[in-house]
């Protein structure tokens, strides 16, 4: 973790933070990719030069996202893939989630419901495999499992991989977000990939009206990556309730968890800073922080009845693989 921030540190921050944002989703960023004035900017985006000129001056000396070259602004290598990503999540995507905190410090309930599910799932299309989906990938292409059901599929990344990798792998995608079925199957069409793929809308938690009786029939392996960890608000009671109720529809089958160990509350500072945010972003979106450890992980299995088969960890982060026997 860095140093404590001081409240200079915080208010800049604050400021700085809705500058970076305003200027990555009125395109100016992107737009800066070829150095440019900030009058040409401003005449080509609708802005006030004056505004645009004092943020891109500050944004420019206060982060590693802009410079100032002769030719005027140009955003740096560091305004990759990834920036954007991050941008689009905490910000875009929780943001609506940090501008109420007021409120739902006082009433949680609408938490989940205030997240903005379109620029998350542009997040994800943005930034289509993370660690834990390719560690995912690799366990299940390596053990031969097929026809698989990926619950809260995103953007499809994993059904596209494991699909494209040969052709006797059938895979179903089940998500909530409407956002992210549509991305999903746009790009399961885009890679000739559909006919063996499908992906349905709908909620997980309530997984015996969303899925039709021939598809759970058909259903060998489930995957559940950066889903699990949804379930912790209320400490571990609906995580436990989940997976008792997927055991009723999938007895005996094979479940991989593909997911993280939490942070903040749950293992003593310094913490990665990176995950110690997104423990805090799981709180104001609902969430809450799951498990910090194998321990923690493996009591919900058992409480839950599942059994652990094969417990598979990334040293170099906090993501691991769980394979479990529903």
């Amino acid at each position: 973790m860095a140093e404590p921030l001081s409240a200079l540190d915080l208010v800049e921050g604050f400021h700085l933070a809705h500058a970076v944002a305003a200027l990555h989703e009125e395109g100016v960023l992107a737009a800066l990719e070829h150095p440019g004035p900030a009058e040409q900017v401003a005449r080509r985006t609708g802005l006030d030069t004056a505004w645009l000129s004092t943020l891109l001056d500050y944004t420019a000396a206060r982060t590693d996202l802009l410079e100032r070259t002769p030719d005027g602004y140009r955003a740096t290598a560091r305004y990759d893939a990834q920036a954007r990503a991050l941008l689009d999540q905490y910000i875009g995507a929780y943001g609506p989630n940090a501008r109420q905190l007021r409120t739902l410090l006082r009433d949680p309930g609408p938490a989940p419901d205030t997240v903005d599910r379109a620029r998350h799932a542009a997040a994800f299309a943005a930034l289509d495999r993370s660690p834990a989906l390719g560690l995912t990938a690799d366990v299940i292409d390596r053990l031969g499992l097929v026809r698989l059901l990926d619950l809260g599929c995103g953007t499809g990344s994993l059904l596209r991989d494991l699909a494209g990798r040969g052709p006797d792998f059938t895979g179903w995608g089940l998500d909530a977000n409407a956002a992210m079925c549509e991305r999903a199957r746009r790009s399961l069409a885009e890679a000739g990939l559909a006919a063996r793929v499908s992906v349905l809308h709908g909620d997980c938690t309530r997984l015996a009206e969303a899925l039709p009786a021939e598809v759970r029939e058909q259903v060998e392996t489930i995957s559940a990556a950066s889903l699990l960890n949804e379930f912790f608000a209320d400490g571990r009671t609906a995580a436990v309730a989940w997976l008792r109720g997927l055991r009723e529809l999938f007895p005996g089958r094979a479940l991989l968890v593909a997911d993280y160990y939490g942070q903040v509350g749950r293992r003593e500072p310094p913490w990665p800073r990176m995950h110690a945010l997104h423990d805090v972003v799981q709180v104001i979106s609902g969430q809450g922080v799951p498990p910090g450890d194998r321990t923690g992980w493996t009591e919900v299995y058992g409480d839950a009845g599942c059994v652990p088969v094969h417990l598979i960890e990334d040293r170099a982060g906090t993501f691991f693989v769980h394979l479990l026997r529903l």
